[in-house]
């Protein structure tokens, strides 16, 4: 349920979800700003832009990603962005505008000052997808709702089939097993995962059914984007969360990639409330390769020659994992004599041409 009060307390989860946010934008307007002289970015949910201790919000994140940006001058010499804040309740629209104002003292004069629009977030940003992307504008749209209800999974579609553009989504589904009994919600639920496969998920458990929901909205975004990652976030309690990431653009989607690992250092893939205050995860610092090993072996045949880069395509794109990961993965196996690698360069460097056999 949203929050009563226009304020309200910063949770671990939402922390670790701002810094995905804020390690992903620091990649993507430097990558973008080559390829274009406007960028858009966009929250769907802006909220109040402040937390109850003065913690910055996602629009705040947003601003700073580039008025702290390392690269801020070459930026700011090749582009310009383009800031939408969309927000329906009154009260946090008004904390909102004040935030905004105070960061965007920070932006180049030139710019088009950020954006607030006091409105419903399907109303305002459809035809400002539109319109970007008749345009040719990269967009990033963060949707991070309270509820299940908001979030149009026509405006993912209609973003994704445009180039050079991502979305990132928050699902809340935990929140979401506790009505699957409810039948007025069915139709709600048939438009949000596009089919009625979530009915299978109605009598299990309630952690086994927020993974099997997030598997059915990911196969959603997968029908319109190459790449999808999907990040699970426990709360203290024990409940599940999942926020997604979808593009259709193969560098965005590694910097995606090595933001969530930046959050999650073990597998890339999770983050837990559960943890000391100031803890930033659960995880030892050392990624479990077994699981990459495993792929490896299930997708690969063993007893012939593959080039390394083929391996490394397939880490970035089919795996949470990086080309780091198979790095070390690789020399554990060769140590281990469950694998082979030939031609490689100086102090035992993977090439691209380099030849690996798996055992």
């Amino acid at each position: 349920m949203p929050p009563k009060d226009a304020l309200w307390p910063i949770t671990p989860h939402t922390t670790a979800k701002h810094a995905i946010l804020r390690a992903y934008l620091d990649a993507w307007i430097p990558i973008m700003d080559s390829q274009s002289k406007r960028l858009a970015i966009i929250d769907g949910f802006a909220g109040p832009g402040i937390y109850e201790r003065g913690e910055p919000g996602s629009p705040v994140v947003m601003l700073r990603a580039f008025a702290d940006h390392s690269h801020r001058g070459e930026i700011e010499r090749l582009t310009m962005i383009e800031y939408l804040f969309v927000e329906k309740d009154a009260a946090r629209f008004e904390w909102l505008t004040g935030q905004v104002a105070i960061e965007a003292a920070r932006l180049p004069a030139h710019w088009p000052a950020p954006e607030c629009v006091h409105g419903d977030f399907g109303e305002v940003v459809a035809p400002r997808i539109d319109a970007l992307g008749q345009d040719g504008v990269p967009i990033f749209l963060f949707v991070d709702p309270f509820g299940y209800t908001d979030p149009p999974p026509e405006l993912s579609k209609r973003l994704l089939s445009l180039r050079r553009c991502e979305v990132m989504t928050f699902v809340p589904t935990a929140r979401i097993t506790q009505f699957l009994g409810d039948e007025a919600l069915a139709p709600t639920f048939d438009h949000f995962f596009g089919s009625r496969r979530w009915e299978d998920y109605r009598t299990i458990g309630a952690a086994a059914a927020s993974r099997g929901l997030a598997e059915l909205f990911k196969a959603r975004l997968r029908e319109d984007a190459q790449f999808v990652r999907v990040f699970e976030m426990a709360t203290g309690d024990g409940r599940l969360y999942h926020l997604f990431f979808a593009t259709n653009n193969t560098r965005g989607h590694e910097k995606m990639k090595e933001a969530m690992w930046r959050v999650d250092p073990t597998s890339g893939t999770r983050f837990s409330d559960a943890t000391a205050p100031g803890q930033t995860v659960l995880f030892s610092e050392t990624a479990d390769l077994g699981v990459l090993e495993q792929s490896l072996g299930a997708t690969f045949p063993k007893g012939e020659w593959l080039r390394y880069d083929k391996l490394e395509r397939y880490t970035w794109d089919e795996t949470p994992y990086l080309p780091k990961h198979l790095k070390a993965d690789l020399d554990r196996l060769i140590k281990m004599k469950r694998a082979h690698a030939i031609l490689r360069g100086p102090k035992g460097a993977f090439k691209p041409d380099t030849l690996v056999m798996l055992d």
